[in-house]
């Protein structure tokens, strides 16, 4: 029986020379945690509206002379006013344990993996592949405020974000004889990305994809409060922490032109 090949410790990517591509315009929606939080609080808002209305319509039943088919109504009302902000409690409850418990166990898993990065503060985790050597290798691409780091066994990659000129979002193109795929930025900005590829200063492309997420995956069947797939998501964090840590495009880099 074959063997199974060994997990390298040194990534084998694709180089570069000459200009890069310039960076596309900032994300600006909000991360997809911030996404949340604005869920959170709007939801909470609508919910102390509705009690507020219940509790208007009680009084103005209370003063009318409804007799009593009108005291029953307002009973009924009341129950399924109940039992509705009930479901709804617990139904969020459920989704904010699940993001938390999901959050906790990730960072704990990046503060083990990546020890010397204690004083990073983490944002998230995405379970993709990248590209070594023309073959898919599968681990996990971390997001913290001053790096981007990648795992998969012993292999470690670490990137702090003033060495990433450009991260573009990408589609991948089969090729004949189940060769290693062909990949290329997006040629319009309304194309749905398969891969993101980040251009370092040490000439040096990182080509990421089949991005998957536990928190993303979890909520999928909770709510739909945050948008765009595990990639876009994990995009969002990215060009977030890249272009809060360092100046974008950075400054004396050779880029590209701008696309018109």
């Amino acid at each position: 029986m074959s063997q199974p090949e060994p997990i390298p410790t040194t990534l084998l990517t694709l180089t570069y020379n000459g200009p890069v591509p310039y960076p596309h315009r900032a994300v600006t929606e909000p991360t997809p945690d911030d996404q949340y939080a604005e869920h959170v609080s709007k939801a909470e808002e609508e919910a102390k509206a509705r009690d507020a209305a219940f509790a208007a319509e009680q009084e103005k039943a209370k003063s009318s002379s409804g007799g009593a088919m009108g005291k029953f109504s307002m009973f009924a009302k009341g129950v399924a006013h109940n039992m509705s902000k009930g479901a709804t409690q617990l139904h969020d409850a459920v989704e904010a344990k699940v993001r938390q418990e999901t959050k906790e166990r990730d960072m704990n898993k990046f503060k083990t993996q990546f020890p010397d990065q204690a004083g990073s503060k983490y944002f998230c985790v995405y379970a993709c592949k990248v590209m070594n050597n023309g073959q898919l290798l599968a681990g996990e691409l971390f997001v913290s405020s001053t790096h981007l780091c990648f795992s998969s066994g012993p292999l470690r990659v670490v990137m702090p974000w003033s060495s990433i000129l450009t991260i573009q979002r990408s589609v991948v193109l089969p090729t004949v004889s189940k060769g290693p795929p062909y990949i290329l930025p997006i040629p319009a900005e309304h194309v749905i990305p398969q891969c993101l590829q980040l251009y370092t200063s040490d000439m040096k492309i990182y080509q990421f994809l089949d991005f998957s997420n536990a928190t993303t995956t979890a909520s999928a069947h909770l709510t739909s409060t945050v948008t765009g797939t595990s990639l876009e998501r994990c995009y969002n964090f990215m060009d977030h922490a890249w272009r809060a840590a360092c100046t974008v495009p950075q400054p004396g880099a050779n880029y590209l032109p701008p696309p018109q």
